[in-house]
């Protein structure tokens, strides 16, 4: 029975399906096949069968979207650093970078002291001393007012949200309405992602992820609150970002410590190619 899905695995037999169609494989790749191949041939029947069957379709899925695969390079000595992949298909069209690593995706959290880095605003800007100060103003009344418990999880919901979410959230929400030239800056910041196919894994399913899809260019965004402790962000692109605030530390200290926890709420709608079942 299998429970969680091995990518050392899964990967074996991508390539070894991909050769059988007949694409060729890189030097590299040849000889990674060719070290590894005696220890997958000792796997169970069981396993071989079930990991046949879904790099069969994930080879097909990929097969039918990239036009023309030419060769196959496994990401051994990778020349791109910067993108996260396991392998690369070159087509006619080009090299597209692959991933089977679906917790790489780059979405990001906010911890608000560093939003106006995050926006890059400079520190001598009227908006970034306006933000500071009223940030610093929260965070002491807050503290003042928290700072005989020892732990955050001895504070009630209702002090946390009081004190320390919707003082926040307020901030936050008054600054970014009124400055939206950050867009493109807050955006990259939530999610920063390009030129590469992701593959979100389950056990008798997977979606395909193209970071390469284009959109409108990133020029405008609304933010609003609809729960005390929650932000929602929609950009002109379409993308919609949910931003829910929690504590992001144990011990009470003089500085409060939060932070924005990001959940990109509609990036199958943007992104996703296909789905598939095993």
């Amino acid at each position: 029975m299998i429970k969680t899905i091995d990518t050392t695995y899964l990967l074996y037999f991508i390539i070894n399906t991909f050769k059988t169609l007949g694409i060729s494989l890189c030097e590299d790749t040849q000889r990674y096949i060719k070290n590894v191949s005696k220890k997958f041939d000792e796997m169970e029947i069981d396993k071989k069968l079930y990991y046949s069957k879904y790099a069969l379709q994930i080879v097909k899925n990929l097969n039918e979207y990239i036009e023309e695969i030419k060769i196959l390079e496994l990401n051994i000595r990778s020349t791109d650093s910067t993108i996260i992949h396991d392998i690369r298909l070159i087509s006619k069209i080009g090299t597209c970078c692959i991933s089977l690593q679906h917790d790489t995706i780059n979405i990001k959290d906010i911890i608000p002291n560093k939003l106006m880095k995050i926006c890059k605003y400079k520190k001598n800007t009227d908006i970034a001393k306006k933000y500071t100060e009223m940030y610093e103003k929260i965070n002491n009344i807050a503290f003042q007012k928290i700072k005989i418990e020892d732990k955050y999880s001895n504070l009630s919901d209702e002090v946390k949200e009081s004190k320390i979410y919707r003082p926040l959230c307020n901030l936050i929400m008054d600054t970014l309405s009124k400055k939206r030239k950050c867009a493109n800056n807050l955006y990259n910041h939530l999610f920063s992602e390009k030129d590469r196919i992701v593959l979100k894994l389950y056990k008798n399913r997977f979606v395909l992820y193209d970071f390469d899809k284009e959109h409108d260019e990133i020029k405008s965004f609304k933010i609003n609150f609809t729960d005390p402790n929650k932000l929602n962000i929609s950009f002109n692109n379409g993308a919609y970002f949910e931003l829910k605030i929690k504590t992001n530390a144990i011990e009470i200290k003089e500085h409060i410590s939060v932070k924005f926890k990001t959940h990109f709420k509609n990036i199958d709608d943007m992104f996703a190619i296909n789905s598939s079942t095993i």
